[in-house]
């Protein structure tokens, strides 16, 4: 986070020196009237609550991106309103790696650690798949906090006798 508000205090002080100005003096802007200065934890709770802003425009720009990506390959949900919990999951998702980024914890963090398991090659493995070769339940208990009532659905093989 310190390298986060030097990087703020940098553009700041771009910001505040006038043109035609040395490089080297900076200018600080005038002290309200009747306004204390901030403390720390004031600071830190201005720069977090920037941050979340910062993460939710990310977000939707990311999300904008995919759907835009989907459209390009004839898969368009303008107008599908039974995608919005698989997008609200994707979202929270997407936020869950924003806040792992920025050193925070997010419930989605502990369900990817559940839902993933490395193999020996170090690649990732998503539960079910392993689930369903060892006969195990999908949904491990730790997640079950999170789902208190998930719903468990047999994926069968449709194709007919022929094969069509």
């Amino acid at each position: 986070m310190i390298n986060r508000i030097s990087e703020i205090e940098e553009v700041v002080s771009e910001e505040l020196v006038p043109e035609g100005k040395k490089d080297n003096v900076v200018l600080f802007p005038k002290a309200k009237k009747d306004c204390p200065p901030l403390t720390l934890e004031e600071v830190y709770q201005k720069f977090d609550a920037i941050r979340e802003a910062e993460r939710d425009t990310v977000i939707e720009n990311t999300m904008v991106s995919i759907f835009e990506l989907l459209a390009d390959d004839n898969y368009d949900f303008t107008h599908r309103d039974d995608i919005n919990k698989d997008m609200a999951f994707t979202i929270e998702a997407i936020r869950s790696m924003l806040y792992k980024y920025d050193g925070k914890s997010h419930p989605f963090q502990k369900a990817a650690e559940n839902l993933f398991v490395e193999d020996a090659e170090g690649d990732l493995h998503f539960i079910p798949d392993i689930a369903e070769q060892s006969g195990i339940l999908p949904i491990p208990n730790e997640l079950m906090a999170i789902v208190p009532n998930p719903v468990i659905v047999e994926i069968t093989d449709n194709n007919n006798e022929e094969g069509c």
